[in-house]
């Protein structure tokens, strides 16, 4: 017998959100729920290893109030055994951390589990924190970026899968005990049929209560035991206001396209969700991982540098990194030991960091490793993590950090209760590193470190990345292009100006174009010179992901668009007349 558990989660619908004007606060009573989309992939792997081995016995569990219910519900249609229901009034408010730590207490009373399946992240927070502090609390390995299963062997319980992060491919063979973390959008969708639905809507769905767990102490639970607290939350507010061009359209555009400007001017910064916005020197002591990217540890220092004033960061990486970084760090602590893997290095030796040094706050890469690698070290240390940040504020000597939350309708401003703060950092979203004028030192430090995941590589290959997709002029095309036939007129378009082009949400749900051109939180940020916004709406989402762009044209028919309250240019028209010339 192989027990495998999934995870599911109940999540506000993003289509029914809406916020006070006043406040800016989520209407909750408002918002109606759907299942996790992510989740779905975590379900078809269930149902693959099932098909694969009649040994395992399957149970979905949940946390949260009674609407939750519904995930597993469709959990129970697509083929999970079983289904567990944690709730209770002393969860409320629990961030990450605390949500890891209860569905973990949860696992363990329901009984052995050899597999735990959860999917990448939730499209609320889109955190994709919580396997990994699972796993840490279980004491499983856990694998991330699974993109397709193979089998399991019922008398040992391992398993053989792929799974693909950073550019690498590995087909792995996989010991249990393990948590499981499918990429979104890499297995079958799955479908319940009427028959499915009605059958599931049959069976029993087992309540627990926080006084059926080991730890059943309600303290240990809710808002009072999280890690980190909501500074404010408020509606994203823009900080552009559009200068409408009511003729001469053709030269204006033209003459946007030649320009050669390189100033940053009027980067949009979405709302500091009404913290004080200082750039006082910020003297703190900030460190930054470096997990190979010297891209994205500039980045990393460079939303320091460029959001608090931080004074000093020290970069924390591997020995055979410290040359890489020392141009755009202060200080390198370059960590050695033999016998171990290269995060696991990593790993001891920012723990040993942070114990030593008690730094104010720890940055990481927002990417599968910096997700693993920042889950396990709050888990072991008992500290704060916040996901995915695109803003900072240094205020009463802590970091609050800044994220988007509900597919970037609030802008969430949060701090941890303890130091350091970690937290991880969104790609794409602030100005590299500025350039030091001496290298920065190199301190060489030995570590105690040694595998912690228990796997096999069966075959190994590096993946060709991806061509990058947005040059310094980009064409961004909105949900006012719906036939094929303008859709392509316009990327002619783009092409003949030698630009390149992406899409808002709407033109990847109608098949129009692939994901990797989606602009936006849940697609790319992209950093230009200019971009030309034709029927785009202006949701935040979207205009989140062009943030760093430094001038935004938007060419709508509606004059009340709310895309003309966040871009430096309007023209109000049709846009296949505008264009013409």
């Amino acid at each position: 017998m192989i027990n495998v558990y999934i995870c599911v989660k109940q999540v506000p619908d993003s289509k029914t959100i809406e916020t006070d004007p006043l406040t800016g606060s989520l209407i909750r009573e408002s918002a109606g729920s759907v299942p996790n989309p992510a989740d779905n992939d975590a379900i078809s792997l269930l149902s693959q290893m099932q098909n694969n081995c009649p040994e395992i016995i399957s149970a979905a569990i949940t946390m949260g109030p009674k609407q939750a219910r519904a995930s597993l519900r469709e959990a129970l249609a697509l083929g999970a055994m079983s289904a567990y229901h944690l709730d209770d009034p002393a969860l409320g408010g629990s961030d990450s951390y605390i949500t890891a730590y209860a569905l973990s207490q949860t696992i363990m009373h329901i009984g052995k589990a050899d597999y735990v399946i959860c999917g990448e992240k939730s499209s609320d927070s889109d955190t994709g924190q919580v396997p990994g502090a699972i796993a840490e609390f279980l004491g499983f390995s856990c694998y991330y970026g699974i993109i397709e299963f193979i089998e399991i062997d019922a008398k040992s319980k391992s398993m053989i899968a792929v799974r693909e992060n950073e550019g690498i491919r590995q087909t792995i063979q996989i010991s249990s005990p393990a948590v499981l973390v499918p990429k979104s959008g890499a297995f079958p969708k799955l479908y319940s049929s009427m028959r499915e639905k009605n059958a599931a809507r049959k069976k029993d769905i087992i309540k627990i209560s926080v006084s059926d767990l080991a730890d059943s102490n309600p303290d240990s639970y809710g808002y009072n035991a999280s890690l980190t607290k909501i500074h404010a939350m408020v509606a994203a507010a823009p900080k552009r206001s559009a200068k409408i061009i009511d003729s001469e359209y053709t030269d204006f555009i033209r003459e946007l396209l030649c320009s050669e400007n390189d100033e940053s001017g009027n980067a949009i910064a979405l709302s500091k969700a009404k913290c004080t916005d200082s750039k006082d020197l910020a003297d703190g002591v900030f460190a930054a991982v470096h997990l190979g990217d010297t891209h994205i540890t500039s980045e990393l220092i460079g939303a320091l540098q460029s959001e608090i004033n931080a004074s000093k960061v020290t970069v924390l990486c591997n020995e055979h990194y410290a040359n890489d970084v020392k141009l755009i760090a202060n200080e390198v602590i370059a960590f050695s030991s033999a016998g171990s893997s290269a995060d696991d290095l990593l790993l001891e030796g920012v723990i040993d960091y942070i114990e030593e040094i008690s730094p104010d706050a720890v940055l990481f890469p927002a990417n599968v490793r910096g997700r693993w690698l920042s889950s396990k070290i709050a888990v072991r240390l008992k500290l704060g993590l916040t996901a995915s940040c695109t803003g900072f504020i240094w205020e009463d000597n802590k970091l609050i950090q800044i994220r988007p939350a509900f597919e970037d309708r609030l802008m969430t401003a949060i701090y941890s209760t303890k130091k350091p703060a970690l937290a991880t950092v969104r790609e794409e979203m602030f100005p590299e590193a500025k350039k030091a004028d001496t290298e920065g030192k190199i301190i060489k430090k030995q570590v105690l470190a040694k595998y912690s995941e228990k796997y096999k590589i069966i075959s190994e290959e590096a993946v060709k990345p991806a061509e990058k997709q947005f040059s310094d002029k980009v064409l961004v095309i909105g949900n006012a292009v719906s036939s094929k036939t303008d859709f392509d007129k316009l990327v002619k378009w783009a092409e003949d100006n030698e630009m390149t082009w992406g899409v808002t949400r709407p033109l990847i749900q109608g098949g129009l174009a692939p994901f990797e051109k989606q602009i936006g939180v849940s697609g790319t940020a992209v950093k230009a010179k200019l971009a030309i916004l034709l029927g785009v709406s202006g949701s935040r989402k979207t205009m989140a992901g062009l943030r760093l762009v430094n001038t935004l044209l938007a060419i709508n028919e509606d004059p009340d668009a709310e895309v003309f309250s966040q871009v430096d240019y309007g023209i109000i028209g049709d846009y296949k007349q505008i264009l013409k010339g």
